[in-house]
């Protein structure tokens, strides 16, 4: 398969850039050993390239011993955020904290995510969930916005919304694109379905019940202009 052209490969690409210039230009509230992060990233890249220029076919990817090292490198690239901040996060920190988290995401998710298919398609490059919404409130200080925030077992993330049908108790999915701040919250995610089964909590739904066109053209901003 086309590698160097996959959006799976392109925005893992992204990702890893901009978590080596978080780590390299902001002062986040933890211990960390910046060098020691930085040398994470420059292999997480190199692995990426070797990825992206491999060509190999789909069923050499999905277990291969390079998604294996890449998974494993992106939980040290990570482990850092679970720690207790040294003082409270800024509206900068928590953004790059979400990003971090993200970049986590991507890149151990990514076997995963080979596992849809070989066809290139922009929403197979980001993880999509049914997710229960838990609660859902005003964006104080916005027009049209909604915070709300939805589970799917243990994971948590915060949707900010201009959808104003959304309600407590429904089941949607979300697309995890790279994290946004509106005014001072950050949204982890995009609702990219109407209103679903309880059945789909957990998963990722069939492309038939799916909005995909924000997802797609999000997704293909961050691979064309950088996050």
């Amino acid at each position: 398969m086309d590698t160097s052209r996959d959006y799976r490969v392109l925005l893992a690409e992204k990702a890893v850039e901009k978590y080596a210039l978080i780590v390299k230009t902001s002062s986040m509230p933890y211990l960390i050993k910046r060098e020691e992060l930085l040398s994470y990233a420059r292999e997480a890249h190199s692995l990426v390239m070797t990825l992206k220029y491999s060509f190999l076919p789909l069923e050499q990817i999905v277990d291969s011993e390079l998604l294996i090292k890449l998974s494993a490198l992106a939980e040290r690239m990570t482990s850092f955020v679970k720690d207790k901040p040294l003082r409270p996060l800024s509206e900068r920190d928590r953004l790059n904290v979400a990003y971090v988290r993200w970049v986590g995401r991507i890149l151990c998710g990514l076997s995963d995510r080979f596992r849809l298919g070989e066809e290139n398609l922009p929403e197979y490059a980001v993880d999509i969930i049914g997710v229960r919404v838990e609660s859902v409130s005003r964006l104080r200080g916005s027009r049209g916005l909604w915070v709300a925030n939805v589970m799917a077992g243990s994971e948590v993330f915060t949707v900010v919304t201009n959808l104003g049908d959304v309600k407590a108790g429904q089941v949607r999915a979300v697309a995890v694109l790279p994290p946004r701040m509106f005014l001072d919250v950050v949204s982890e995610a995009m609702f990219c379905s109407g209103v679903l089964e309880e059945e789909y909590v957990g998963r990722r739904p069939e492309e038939s019940v799916l909005e995909l066109k924000d997802v797609r053209l999000a997704v293909e901003e961050a691979v064309s202009k950088g996050l």
